[in-house]
């Protein structure tokens, strides 16, 4: 018994390879727009994202956005508010998605650093998006690092002493 799907019926191997490979190619657009923007070759990226939203179309018949897509979007996206709007989408599709949960609690730190919110009252909510992450991952030194300076920005010392050392 196994587990792969039976192709020896006429045409059905065509549709499965055709179904697999393009869901494979936007994944790889999805991803190389990811890339293309940290070279900071933002036409590219969006080239890229339009060649993966294309093949997402072609080969899903869900009217969801898939995460992957949303992430990139996210990153392209200049305003924070239009971003992090795209990320929550993402989370509730993908919410184990460590990436997802650190862009979302990163950008949503940002957007309150640009706002001047970073206030105690706010830093335990800003904190819950890095604690999130290290739920699903607590070897992610990043989220304790940003979560740490949260605190320590709003001299909440102990606390930024205890996600310091954490991640050492």
């Amino acid at each position: 018994q196994t587990c792969a799907p039976d192709l020896s019926e006429p045409g059905r191997a065509s549709i499965f390879y055709a179904m697999s490979e393009d869901e494979e190619l936007c994944e790889t657009a999805a991803i190389s727009a990811l890339a293309q923007n940290r070279l900071a070759n933002s036409a590219s990226a969006r080239r890229f994202l339009k060649f993966a939203e294309a093949l997402e179309l072609r080969s899903d018949d869900s009217t969801d956005t898939p995460a992957l897509i949303l992430l990139v979007k996210a990153e392209l996206q200049s305003d924070l508010p239009a971003a992090i709007r795209l990320l929550h989408e993402a989370a509730k599709q993908s919410p184990f998605s460590e990436i997802v949960l650190f862009r979302l609690a990163r950008k949503s730190d940002l957007l309150a650093h640009d706002k001047d919110e970073l206030i105690p009252q706010n830093v335990d909510h800003l904190a819950s998006g890095y604690e999130k992450v290290l739920k699903v991952n607590p070897g992610n030194i990043a989220s304790r690092i940003c979560r740490g300076y949260l605190y320590w920005l709003t001299d909440k010392l102990d606390s930024a002493a205890e996600s310091f050392e954490a991640g050492i």
